[in-house]
C-alpha cells in the first residue's frame, strides 16, 4: 500500500496531535524511507576513519539502490550543524550522519521532535550513542541497519536548554577530555583517554557537589560527577539497567574525595562495573540540577561546552533513529 508523502512533506516541528499514535508515525516514516530510498549522507571527515567511510558508505548505499540527495565530507566540524539544518529544512526524511558522540550532540537539535530519521554511522572513539542502541561498529553493519533495520523513538537529553545524546561529565573526566589532543585520539583511540586520566590526576581537586534529584537533594564531596542518558560511558556500561529511551537519566558519583577512590572508579568502568570497585552512588531522576562550590568544566558527549552550575533533564522520545530488528522499542 503506497505511503501518503503528505503527511510527511513539511520539516517542521513534530506535532504529535497530528499523529494517530506514535507507533503508526514511525511505522509510516518507515515506509516511506523504504519506499523512496533517498537519503543525505554527512560525514564529519575529522573523525576517526571519517574520509574512508564516506566514501565506502556512499558507494554501499548507492549499491542498496539508494539515490542520495547530498552527500558532504565536511572537514570543518563547525560546518556540521549548518549542513544538517539545510538537509532537514530540504525534506530530507532519512539523513546519515558519520561521527561520534561529539557529532551527534552537536547536531540532536536539528533533528529532535521533527519527522526525520536519524541514519548513524559510529566513526567516533567511544560511539556510546551507538553501543545504546546496539548499532553495529562496523561500516557493514551499520550501513545493514540503516537499509534493513526498523524506525524507533529514543530520549534525548537536555543540559542547560541544549539537547545531548548521551553522556554529560562533570569534573575529572571533563579535563581530562579537554586534555586529550585529536591527534592521540586518532591514533590511539579509547586509550589515549587512560593516558590523560593518568597524568591528570596529580594536580585533580576535588569539589563539593550539591545535586537535586527530582526535587531531593544530596550533598557529595567528590571529584567525578558522570550523567548518562543510557547505558554507555565510552566504550563500557555505566548502568546495565539503562536503555536510551527509559525516560530517566542515571548519575553516578563518586562518593569520595580520595583519587585512589577515582582511580578505582575508571577501573570498575573498564570492567563494565563501576560500583563493584569504588564507592559509587548509582542514582537515577527525570530532572537534575548540579551545583558545586567551585566551577567546573562540563564535558557533554565528548566535547568540553558548559561549566556548573547546570540543569539537566529528558526530551522523551525526541529522536527517530534507525535501529537493529532486534532493538527493543519501548
Amino acid at each position: 500500500m503506497p505511503v501518503s508523502v503528505d503527511r510527511f512533506s513539511q520539516p517542521g516541528v513534530l506535532k504529535m496531535d497530528d499523529l494517530v499514535t506514535r507507533t503508526q508515525r514511525k511505522q509510516d516514516i518507515g515506509d516511506l524511507i523504504a519506499e523512496q530510498k533517498t537519503a543525505a549522507l554527512i560525514v564529519n571527515a575529522r573523525a576517526r576513519r571519517g574520509t574512508l567511510w564516506f566514501r565506502a558508505a556512499r558507494k554501499r548505499l548507492v549499491a542498496a539502490g539508494y539515490t542520495l540527495t547530498g552527500s558532504y565530507a565536511i572537514k570543518d566540524p563547525c560546518r556540521l550543524p549548518e549542513v544538517v539544518q539545510h538537509a532537514v529544512e530540504g525534506g530530507a526524511k532519512l539523513i546519515i550522519i558519520g561521527g561520534g558522540d561529539g557529532t551527534i550532540s552537536s547536531v540532536v537539535d536539528y533533528l529532535a521532535k521533527r519527522n526525520v530519521v536519524l541514519g548513524l554511522l559510529p566513526l567516533g572513539t567511544g560511539n556510546s550513542f551507538a553501543r545504546t542502541i546496539g548499532i553495529p561498529l562496523s561500516l557493514e553493519g551499520a550501513i545493514d541497519t540503516i537499509v534493513n533495520g526498523k524506525v524507533v523513538d529514543v530520549d534525548l537529553g537536555v543540559a542547560n536548554g541544549d539537547h545531548f545524546a548521551n553522556i554529560v561529565s562533570i569534573g575529572f573526566n571533563a579535563l581530562v577530555v579537554h586534555r586529550t589532543s585529536n591527534i592521540w585520539k586518532r591514533r590511539l583511540g579509547v586509550v589515549a583517554y587512560l593516558l590523560s586520566a593518568f597524568k591528570e590526576i596529580i594536580s585533580n581537586r576535588p569539589f563539593t557537589a550539591q545535586l537535586e534529584l527530582d526535587g531531593e537533594v544530596k550533598t557529595f564531596r567528590t571529584r567525578q560527577i558522570i550523567v548518562a542518558n543510557g547505558a554507555f560511558f565510552g566504550v563500557n556500561k555505566i548502568a546495565a539497567s539503562a536503555s536510551a529511551d527509559d525516560r530517566r537519566l542515571r548519575v553516578c558519583v563518586v562518593d569520595s574525595e580520595k583519587k585512589y577512590d577515582l582511580l578505582r572508579l575508571w577501573f570498575g568502568l573498564v570492567q563494565g562495573r563501576p560500583a563493584a570497585y569504588a564507592p559509587v552512588k548509582i542514582l537515577s531522576a527525570h530532572e537534575v540540577v548540579c551545583r558545586t562550590d567551585t566551577v567546573q568544566d562540563v564535558d557533554i558527549d565528548g566535547e568540553l561546552t558548559a561549566a556548573t552550575p547546570l540543569r539537566l533533564s529528558i526530551d522523551q522520545q525526541a529522536l527517530l533513529v534507525m535501529a537493529p530488528k532486534d532493538f527493543i522499542d519501548r
